[in-house]
C-alpha cells in the first residue's frame, strides 16, 4: 500500500490539486482507496474503490442487482422491456460524485468554500469512473459479465454489461445498463456517435492529458 494512504495530510494535497485543477486520474485513485476504507459498506463510493482494488468482482451491490437482473431476464426471456428494467435498476455515476464530495467534507479534506472549485472537477470523475469500470468483471452465480463504456438510446456516456445467457439450445446476447452518467457523448468523442459500445479514446477537454481508456 502506498504510504499516502495513511496520511489524511497526503490526501488533502491532492484534493487541493484538483480543486487548482492541475490533477490528473491518479489524484482520483488514490483518494478514493482512502475513503473506500471510511465509508459505509454498501456506498457507491466503496463500491467504486472496491472495483479500482479487485477489477474483477464477485461479490458487492453491483454483482448482487446484476445477477438478480440476469435472473429475472433468463425467468423472463420473452416479452421484456430493457427501456424500463434499465431505468429502474442503473446506478447513476453523479451520485457516485455526491458521495465523493459528501465524504471529503465529512473528512474535513474538503472546504465548505472550496465546494464550489470541487464541482469543476465532476465531468473528469465521471470520465475517471468510466475508465475505471471499463473491461472490468462481474463473476455471478450463473454468468461472466464484461463491463464496457457505452453509448445509451439518450446520447449519454454509461457502462453497459455484457454476457451470453444460454437456454433451449440458444445463445442470447445480452448488453444491459448498469451506470448511467448526464455527459452527452457528442461532446466527448471526435467521431460522429450512435448507441453502442465505445471504440475510441474519452478525452476530459479542460485537461488534455487526461484520457480515460481506448476500448
Amino acid at each position: 500500500m502506498d504510504i499516502d494512504l495513511d496520511r489524511p495530510e497526503a490526501i488533502r494535497s491532492r484534493v487541493k490539486r484538483i480543486i487548482s485543477g492541475d490533477f490528473d486520474y491518479s489524484h482520483f485513485a488514490t483518494i478514493i482507496m482512502w475513503l473506500r476504507e471510511r465509508v459505509a459498506k454498501n456506498s457507491t463510493m466503496r463500491e467504486l474503490g472496491d472495483f479500482l482494488a479487485h477489477p474483477c468482482r464477485e461479490r458487492g451491490p453491483t454483482s448482487a442487482a446484476v445477477n438478480d437482473l440476469l435472473r429475472y431476464f433468463w425467468d423472463n426471456l420473452e416479452g421484456l422491456d430493457p427501456k424500463k428494467i434499465e431505468a429502474e435498476r442503473a446506478v447513476k455515476v453523479e451520485e457516485m460524485y455526491f458521495e465523493f464530495r459528501q465524504a471529503l467534507l465529512d473528512a474535513g479534506l474538503l472546504l465548505a468554500e472550496e465546494d464550489d472549485a470541487l464541482a469543476i472537477a465532476y465531468e473528469a470523475f465521471v470520465l475517471f469512473t468510466l475508465s475505471s469500470l471499463h473491461e472490468s468483471a462481474l463473476i455471478t452465480e450463473g454468468w461472466d459479465v464484461v463491463l464496457r463504456v457505452a453509448i445509451a438510446n439518450d446520447g449519454n456516456l454509461a457502462i453497459f454489461g455484457h454476457t451470453f445467457l444460454n437456454k433451449n439450445g440458444r445463445a442470447f446476447r445480452t448488453n444491459f445498463l448498469i451506470f448511467s452518467t448526464t455527459l452527452a457523448a457528442a461532446d466527448w468523442l471526435n467521431a460522429p456517435v450512435a448507441a453502442g459500445f465505445v471504440r475510441q479514446p474519452l478525452m476530459y477537454t479542460a485537461a488534455p492529458k487526461l484520457i480515460s481508456f481506448e476500448g
